[in-house]
């Protein structure tokens, strides 16, 4: 993703970190080993947030 790429030429531009040389410099072979992590409690509470949005009735508003 562009997005850990530029994390990672930060990161090389302000350490000098010779790993995420390395990486940036074998991009095609690292990029898709990078993974997302979320924690299960987070996973869990937007999985139940797409649920009801499905179960949700159309045309239904709560007004506060």
């Amino acid at each position: 993703s562009a997005r850990i790429r530029m994390m990672l030429l930060n990161h090389a531009a302000l350490t000098g970190s010779t790993v995420a040389s390395k990486i940036l410099a074998n991009w095609a072979e690292y990029s898709g080993k990078f993974v997302k992590v979320v924690p299960h409690d987070y996973r869990r509470a937007l999985l139940d947030l797409q649920n009801e949005e499905k179960t949700a009735k159309p045309g239904l508003r709560l007004v506060g």
